[in-house]
């Protein structure tokens, strides 16, 4: 089992920052599109308000309160009432602190400002946690920063790196990251002396850090230093891949979050796998049109990119006409110009086949990480 998960760190019990090995940049960033679009969560989307002569119309005061960050696994049967009045001649600010949960357990975020009520204005409303994903609205999303960017490895040249000493070799790298702000959380290669990702300060470009590199090597007496002994290994063209993933949840346990990506994505997938796919070949001049109801970009890159690394595969690729219309039309040339369309379905079906084996490996790799952190992958994915 390939190692894809690494550095794992939480901070604050909500953000979790983590290295990803080895993966298709378009599976990485399905992780980002399921997290947003296809996780359920909970928001205040039932209000009914039954007194408000604030400043603060309906519809308004409706969508501030469904903004609210709420627990993924909470009950049904939860009530939550408003009901206040500005008796006073000064401001009152409402916050959420000033809600009250009426029928079953829910924790709600405290202070967090909902509106001013100025003298005699009142507000009254009961309201309900409703489940739905972020195809709906972004209210019901469980996380409020999902992220991920890919770093650049940084090496010396072999035969320089090799005439340094095991002393001298961990200084470099001391001073690299120290002195030249690179990352040291990975060494992909023997001669790697760390990563290079977004600018930490303006000044920190490539130029900065060759010429940095170049000026400690001649100071510890190596000196056939020419331009090209700092490396810099562009990902997108390298086969290990290295992505720096971000996730900020709301309310959540990050290991919770991540875990319910990888189900949703295993349970797309199979879900696609029994859809009925049409063939629509009318404007296709070669090859075969596939047309996948109820799917965007996210499945789109994947399937694409999957077919690509068949050896019976000449050409595919995907296009989605608009963001309202929700189907994906993929189209597939095989090399084999005799090939007939239950060919090509098969080559499709073998396609999911590989994403779904992928998935199994992370989910089962992600299932060991839990059980260290006393968590239980299936009671997680439940809930």
């Amino acid at each position: 089992m390939n190692n894809h998960f690494k550095n794992i760190k939480i901070s604050d019990d909500i953000e979790l920052k983590m290295n990803i090995y080895n993966l298709d940049t378009c599976v990485v960033n399905s992780f980002r599109r399921i997290v947003l679009s296809d996780v359920i969560g909970n928001s205040f989307d039932k209000v009914i308000i039954k007194t408000n002569t604030s400043i603060i119309n309906n519809e308004i005061l409706s969508h501030r309160l469904s903004l609210i960050p709420l627990e993924i696994d909470i009950g049904d049967d939860i009530c939550v009432e408003l009901d206040v009045k500005n008796s006073d001649y000064d401001k009152m600010t409402i916050t959420s602190s000033d809600l009250k949960v009426t029928s079953g357990e829910i924790n709600i975020i405290p202070d967090i400002l909902l509106l001013e009520l100025c003298h005699g204005e009142q507000v009254s409303l009961q309201m309900y946690p409703v489940k739905g994903s972020g195809k709906k609205h972004a209210k019901f999303t469980p996380v409020s920063v999902c992220s991920f960017k890919i770093d650049e490895d940084v090496q010396i040249r072999q035969e320089i790196w090799d005439k340094l000493s095991v002393k001298n070799k961990k200084k470099c790298r001391k001073y690299c990251k120290e002195i030249l702000s690179l990352n040291s959380d990975h060494y992909l290669y023997d001669n790697s002396i760390g990563t290079y990702g977004f600018k930490t300060f303006n000044e920190n470009t490539k130029d900065k850090i060759m010429n940095g590199i170049k000026s400690y090597l001649v100071d510890i007496g190596i000196t056939d230093v020419d331009k090209d002994v700092v490396i810099f290994s562009d990902q997108y063209y390298n086969k290990k891949y290295v992505y720096s993933f971000k996730l900020e949840s709301h309310l959540i346990d990050p290991y919770v979050v991540f875990s319910k990506i990888l189900y949703r994505f295993d349970k797309k997938i199979i879900e696609l796998q029994n859809k009925d796919i049409e063939i629509d070949n009318k404007n296709c001049l070669a090859g075969v049109c596939f047309i996948i109801q109820g799917e965007g970009h996210t499945i789109g890159n994947i399937l694409s990119r999957e077919l690509q690394k068949d050896d019976r595969v000449k050409y595919s690729y995907y296009k989605m006409k608009h963001p309202f219309d929700r189907k994906i039309m993929l189209y597939l040339i095989l090399n084999d110009k005799k090939s007939d369309e239950t060919k090509y379905a098969n080559v499709l079906a073998d396609s999911f086949k590989r994403i779904v084996k992928i998935n199994k490996n992370l989910q089962e790799e992600w299932k060991l990480i839990l059980e260290k952190k006393n968590l239980n992958l299936q009671e997680i994915i439940e809930i």
